[in-house]
């Protein structure tokens, strides 16, 4: 993991974190299977922080797979800040979506969304980039980030950083000199990051499915779905 990425957008990210081994970890295809649409139905995905696009290619391929969704059907938006990113993913793949954009102000997703008169993604990948989110955007960006992507969502597969992976980059770039453009020290949420985030989610009406899995750095692959509110709260009382 060379060279100094302030938002994560680390240009070898799937040399060191392989698209199989990404797979491996997360128990994507029994999610991909629960939430299938039936024939002839539309399907929207978003990836936000896509990086160059290899897992979002991969995820298409897994659902087209399936065979229960037709290509026309099937509508993937890949997302990330880094311009130079995004042109390699574009040269990968004619069939998604990628575009170049800051996710936390972007209008991008739902103009997407709108253009096929859908108001929310089947599925939401957000990998590997709360940490980053909150070290630019800080504790009121983190809590933004998450509301945008519940809002945005039906199904919301995260991977939030604990608050031993922020010591870890503080310690790895004073290793190498690097000056940080943003201090640890300014965030209040810290040791308890990851309970926030869940706390946070659940606060936004979404309930946690399942752990897919753990990476080998052993961050939790989570799955959360939006709770039907209008159902739960016309829900006829147990007799």
């Amino acid at each position: 993991m060379s060279g100094f990425a302030p938002f994560g957008n680390f240009w070898n990210y799937y040399q060191f974190n392989k698209v199989d081994e990404r797979l491996q970890y997360i128990n994507i295809k029994d999610v991909l299977r629960a939430i299938a649409p039936k024939e002839g139905e539309q399907m929207s995905i978003l990836d936000v922080g896509c990086n160059e696009g290899d897992l979002t290619i991969a995820v298409s391929q897994l659902l087209l797979d399936q065979a229960t969704i037709s290509p026309q059907n099937l509508h993937i938006l890949g997302i990330d800040l880094d311009h130079q990113l995004i042109e390699r993913a574009k040269q990968k793949s004619d069939f998604i979506d990628f575009q170049h954009d800051n996710f936390m102000v972007s209008p991008i997703p739902d103009d997407f969304l709108a253009q096929r008169g859908q108001k929310n993604f089947e599925l939401v990948f957000a990998l590997s980039i709360t940490m980053w989110i909150h070290l630019n955007n800080g504790d009121e960006g983190l809590d933004s980030f998450l509301e945008k992507l519940c809002r945005l969502s039906k199904n919301l597969i995260i991977e939030p950083h604990p608050w031993k992976c922020y010591l870890s980059m503080r310690k790895r770039n004073k290793k190498n000199k690097t000056e940080l453009p943003y201090s640890l020290d300014t965030l209040k949420i810290r040791n308890d990051v990851v309970q926030h985030i869940e706390a946070k989610l659940e606060q936004l009406h979404f309930k946690l499915m399942g752990t897919l899995g753990v990476t080998k750095w052993e961050r939790k692959i989570l799955w959360y779905q939006r709770v039907d509110i209008e159902a739960v709260t016309n829900k006829e009382p147990d007799a």
